[in-house]
């Protein structure tokens, strides 16, 4: 959670800021001219992302000409804007521009989107999605490790291996579907800060997984493998090296919960679990059975909320894991994804093996193995693992195939 304001900012509320969520966007530039205290408030709102969403170009979805006025009118024109405005901007976001695109088009777009970064001394996320002309490794080299944030989903270009290694600040990287190999990203030194890592449809196989969860051990905690040529054997590579080892169970609840006590795990049937239930565990009838956990706090305040192990109470919120959220975390703009997510990681706590071919009681193994407990989200229908004390991970049931299911394999006899 975001630390409490002093007392100054709690008893002192400015109600410009506090109307800004009914203000048309449309007025912020007017708003921006009133004074200089309205200018800090509203200029980031308009020139935070780029191109912002506050232009009409932008929601109008059948401009044949956004190309053309990104170029001309937008990226032209950055040269003219003051150093001070230039600062604000913090994203560029293509994914809604489109154009009629041409070869020699293609190396002028290139060559003049290089050369307007060069005023964006702030920018540090980038999506791209799905477009064919642009190539990162000769519009980026220029913005340096200041990037931490590549969406490039659906692009049809390879990435050089020197593009990998000199952009040593991503913390999320989307090479969704795009032909480059996934060898550079485990070289050594290679993405230190790496949090958020998707390959959806990058054939990517076993050996890949092995030494991807090698390289990056328990820094990553987001990875999506969506639609890759995956077995059994990914989920022991990702088990064995990216989860964190920590277990939230203790003994300390035994007489309200009881407790859970874990055998030698097998080959065929994986880790047997027994109940063991205290006097009043049994029969429910402790006198604190209704009692919530209590908060945690430091006692001299040195310790960041994030790094203390807790169990979830049912209303946190999960972290998100999309390039949306992400960006608006960076930017610190929200105050459940904060930037101290980006700088650290206790394992792995989202994965996604949507359209991946997997044997039910290999995956039921590793969810048991992990130790971290199971849950279900009836809203999203998706299936919840407790992964660390701050979230929880999912794997969307749409559109994987389950394999080997017989009553005899069922690793929970009698359902």
């Amino acid at each position: 959670m975001a630390s409490l304001p002093s007392y100054q900012d709690a008893v002192t509320t400015d109600w410009a800021r506090l109307v800004v969520p009914y203000i048309d966007p449309r007025d912020f530039a007017a708003l921006c001219r009133v004074n200089r205290h309205f200018w800090e408030i509203f200029a980031p709102r308009i020139w935070g992302r780029l191109p912002s969403t506050t232009s009409d170009r932008v929601t109008d979805s059948d401009s044949e000409y956004d190309l053309d006025w990104l170029v001309g009118s937008v990226l032209g024109q950055l040269s003219w804007t003051r150093p001070e405005t230039a600062s604000l901007v913090r994203v560029l976001d293509l994914r809604s521009i489109r154009g009629t695109y041409s070869l020699s088009m293609s190396n002028s777009f290139n060559a003049r989107l290089r050369n307007a970064i060069k005023y964006l001394p702030n920018l540090n996320c980038v999506l791209i999605d799905g477009h064919v002309e642009l190539d990162p490794s000769e519009f980026l080299p220029e913005a340096g490790q200041q990037i931490q944030l590549l969406s490039m989903a659906n692009c049809p270009l390879s990435l050089p291996a020197r593009f990998i290694s000199s952009h040593r600040g991503l913390v999320y990287l989307d090479l969704s579907r795009v032909p480059s190999s996934v060898r550079p990203l485990f070289q050594i030194g290679a993405l230190p800060e790496l949090r958020i890592l998707k390959l959806q449809g990058k054939e990517v196989d076993d050996a890949m997984v092995k030494s991807l969860a090698s390289h990056f051990v328990t820094r990553l905690w987001s990875l999506d493998f969506t639609d890759n040529k995956l077995t059994d054997q990914a989920l022991d590579h990702v088990g064995a090296h990216c989860l964190w080892s920590t277990d939230l169970r203790s003994d300390a609840n035994f007489d309200v919960e009881g407790k859970l006590e874990f055998g030698s795990a097998s080959p065929t049937c994986g880790t047997p679990i027994r109940i063991i239930e205290s006097e009043w565990s049994g029969s429910f009838t402790h006198p604190n059975r209704h009692l919530a956990d209590a908060p945690s706090y430091d006692l001299h305040d040195t310790m960041p909320q994030e790094y203390m192990y807790k169990r979830l109470d049912g209303r946190s919120r999960i972290k998100c894991d999309s390039a949306d959220a992400v960006y608006r975390g960076l930017r610190g703009e929200d105050p459940y994804l904060l930037p101290s997510n980006f700088q650290s990681s206790q394992g792995l706590t989202h994965l996604n093996l949507s359209a991946v071919h997997l044997q039910l009681n290999v995956a039921f193994s590793s969810i048991k193995g992990s130790r971290r407990g199971m849950a279900e989200d009836g809203k999203t229908s998706r299936l919840l693992f407790r992964m660390d004390p701050t979230t929880l991970a999912f794997i969307q049931p749409q559109g994987v195939e389950i394999a080997s299911f017989c009553r005899n394999s069922n690793p929970y006899p009698g359902d």
